[in-house]
């Protein structure tokens, strides 16, 4: 197994801050663990960016970036909706990757703080996220609307372009997506361990997102599997890494996207493991991903 420069040293630190077998740990433990990575490795947070909180539900809502130096005016929104199994993640885990987001591409970022299971289970975080995408589609200040997601959170960026298409709301302009993970029926019985992240922890987030309750396979969940989600589709950008488990979702939904037509570019870094977004300052490698990640939606 060859990793791309840097690499080797985010895993050595990354099997420190979140051990293998960290799911069995108490859920709590499990998410602090998490946020962890975010200060070990941090992302600068230009001085330009500020971010108000926004509440729709309780605790749930999101963090609205503006680049306050922005010389054009801003008529765009990127809903940035992020990775953890959704279990894991929020504003303590991706606060500055949303932030760099703003600076680097003068939109205005909304990063949804969507509810995680297992206490908030399918379809409670979709729903959600639905509403947000709502919201931000009656806002009489953007005339686009793009999305971003990582991990689980391409994966709601999936299903809220798809929910773009089917209704009369703002379509969705363009997805950007950091290996999402697109087919949960694959991983209900585990499946091949791969650099921080284990079949193991994968069949975890599957029985933590359904409940027992809605099969993996259900459209909504594992969308990749249904032919008819991607007949018509916003342009995309999908961003694999060469040494991720989840790859695989990203090159069967290059190929159904050209199947139906739709504008759809592949890139995957070799090297590169999932979740890596945090090795962009020790891997030049991880930076050109994450550039290609933003500079899409710019």
């Amino acid at each position: 197994m060859k990793y791309a420069d840097g690499i080797a040293t985010y895993l050595k630190h990354g099997d420190v801050i979140m051990p293998f077998g960290y799911h069995s740990c108490p859920l709590d433990f499990q998410r602090l663990l998490f946020a962890n990575y975010a200060k070990i490795f941090p992302i600068n947070i230009s001085p330009d960016v500020k971010y108000t909180d926004i509440f729709i539900e309780n605790k749930w809502g999101y963090r609205h970036y503006e680049n306050i130096l922005s010389k054009r005016p801003v008529s765009k929104l990127i809903l940035y909706f992020h990775g953890g199994g959704f279990v894991l993640g929020g504003y303590d885990s991706h606060q500055d990757i949303a932030a760099e987001f703003c600076q680097k591409t003068g939109h205005d970022i909304w990063l949804i703080n969507y509810p995680l299971s297992p206490e908030c289970p399918f379809p409670i975080a979709l729903d959600f996220c639905a509403e947000i995408y709502q919201i931000a589609a009656k806002n009489t200040k953007y005339d686009s609307i793009m999305v971003a997601g990582d991990s689980s959170g391409g994966n709601l960026a999936v299903n809220i372009a798809i929910l773009s298409i089917k209704s009369n709301l703002q379509e969705i302009e363009k997805l950007s997506l950091f290996s999402p993970v697109l087919n949960f029926a694959r991983w209900s019985s585990g499946g091949e361990d791969a650099p921080r992240l284990s079949g193991d922890e994968m069949e975890y987030f599957v029985k933590c997102y359904t409940a027992g309750k809605t099969s993996p396979d259900d459209i909504r969940i594992s969308p990749i599997l249904h032919e008819e989600c991607f007949d018509i589709f916003p342009e995309t950008l999908l961003i694999s890494a060469g040494e991720d488990s989840l790859k695989e979702d990203s090159y069967l939904l290059e190929e159904k996207l050209k199947n139906g037509g739709n504008n759809v570019e592949h890139i995957c870094f070799d090297g590169l493991v999932h979740g890596c977004i945090r090795a962009k300052n020790i891997s030049p490698t991880a930076a050109n991903a994450f550039r290609k990640f933003w500079q899409y939606l710019s």
